[in-house]
């Protein structure tokens, strides 16, 4: 059955509404309500996807339904209404002979949108607008995905709004495709996940970065065997930072366990990335994250260091903090990028970097052996910032789970506060202290020392504070 030309399509297939939960927009009259606004179905194949228009209203309503599209060549996508789909070029209703839609009161009515893919790999797009014409300041908006499962890599576009994918997009290697999965629609299905080898998930500058479903539908997909490349600034800062309102003891262990990263600070402070010689990822890598044609957006790019399963691939120049983590050993194929590649501010280098990590993810889980876990200059990492304002923090380094603890000392050797005292995980962990005494007063400014009791070791480092 085409739903190409000029000529109306009868659709026969009866409405089953799926077994998942609908989402709706609103208006104060009306609701459009959609079973699914992204489906996954093969290339060729007929990707229709349910709505229901429900009138609120104690009258019945006639209402305009219009879209825009975004398709690859090829594609076609139609308006439907019950069980018939209008030519793809009507994109506007009512218009020509075709009287508007009406709903009685309290009633609901089929709205749907079908894409022919034809033989083009991709994503399309198509964005509903119905409005009331009984009360025309009374309307919705609505974006629905059709994806191809053939594709090469499934983006997640989590950005907020933003057009970042579009780097992500461009820097797939010649003859690449990437299908676009907008997340603002509907959080990602695992099942639908599945059907890709891939996952690209990039949060631009979206805070927080990754939600309870989010991390959830990762967890999922790599437990089926997926392989996820995760990039974005401040996604370890959301999950980790004590100055997160977003940030949880279970979030940060979910980074650490899941992509093999510890957190270590809010901003990196550099911009030039190198890559480590002897990884496959990194191995002759060297850029900024600045400038040139990138996107310009990094601003606060994470620095991390690897925990355990994890490999720190990509390091920021002149600082203690790794900027790309990757999985090793048995552990699920995951690449971590404390940046967002669109900030590569070299278009070779983005897609250089985007090539060796879909490598990586394409490797066999193992073929990556794990480093043993040393930290240099022992498990109490430098302190940011140093001198601070108003506190600094600390990165407690461990090689294995076990209890630590962290009190601050005058010159004079006078305890002045106890930070921390409790059991840490294995790798690199945050602990903040907030420039006051035991008392909860603000000390004043000058030197003091932090002492540190962990991994069988004592070690004391001099911290200044400036007020």
């Amino acid at each position: 059955m085409s739903i190409a030309g000029a000529t109306l399509v009868l659709a026969a297939a009866a409405f089953v509404a799926p077994a998942f939960a609908p989402s709706s927009a609103s208006a104060a009259g009306f609701e459009l309500v959609s079973y699914n606004p992204v489906v996954v179905d093969t290339l060729g194949g007929l990707i229709k996807i349910v709505n229901v228009l429900k009138n609120n209203e104690d009258a019945a309503v006639e209402f305009r339904i219009s879209k825009v599209e975004e398709l690859p060549d090829g594609w076609a996508a139609s308006i439907c209404i019950k069980t018939l789909c209008y030519a793809p070029f009507v994109n506007s209703i009512p218009s020509l002979n075709i009287r508007a839609p009406s709903v009685a009161a309290h009633d609901t009515l089929k709205v749907s949108t079908w894409f022919q893919t034809g033989q083009t790999a991709g994503s399309g797009h198509v964005a509903f607008t119905v409005t009331s014409l009984s009360d025309t300041t009374q309307s919705v908006t609505r974006t629905f995905t059709g994806i191809t499962d053939d594709i090469d890599a499934l983006v997640i576009d989590d950005d907020g709004g933003a057009d970042y994918e579009t780097y992500y997009a461009g820097a797939l290697a010649e003859g690449k495709v990437a299908g676009r999965w907008p997340r603002e629609g509907a959080a990602p299905d695992p099942a639908a996940l599945a059907r890709f080898p891939r996952v690209i998930w990039e949060t631009g500058e979206a805070a927080p970065a990754l939600d309870d479903a989010d991390r959830a539908a990762i967890s999922a997909y790599l437990a089926g065997g997926g392989a996820v490349l995760l990039s974005g600034q401040n996604v370890a800062r959301d999950l980790c930072d004590p100055a997160s309102a977003t940030r949880s003891d279970a979030a940060c262990a979910w980074l650490a366990s899941t992509f093999h990263a510890s957190y270590g600070a809010d901003a990196a402070g550099a911009t030039r990335v190198t890559g480590s010689a002897d990884d496959s990822i990194g191995a002759g890598l060297a850029f900024e994250i600045a400038g040139g044609d990138g996107a310009g957006n990094q601003s606060s790019p994470d620095g991390v260091a690897a925990a355990p399963g994890g490999i720190a691939f990509l390091e920021y120049d002149a600082t203690a903090h790794a900027a790309g983590v990757r999985s090793c050993g048995t552990q699920p194929n995951t690449v971590f990028l404390a940046f967002g590649l669109e900030g590569v501010a070299d278009a070779a280098d983005r897609t250089a970097l985007l090539a060796r990590a879909l490598d990586a993810l394409d490797a066999a889980p193992g073929a990556t052996t794990c480093p043993p876990l040393v930290f240099a200059g022992g498990p109490l990492g430098p302190n940011e910032p140093n001198p601070g304002r108003s506190g600094t923090r600390f990165a407690i380094r461990l090689t294995s789970p076990g209890r630590a603890t962290l009190a601050i000392f005058d010159v004079s050797g006078r305890r002045v506060r106890g930070v921390f005292d409790g059991t840490l995980l294995t790798g690199e962990n945050p602990v903040e202290w907030d420039g006051r005494n035991d008392d909860g007063d603000n000390v004043p400014s000058g030197v003091y020392f932090a002492q540190l009791i962990a991994d069988g070791r004592e070690q004391t480092r001099k911290v200044s504070l400036v007020r």
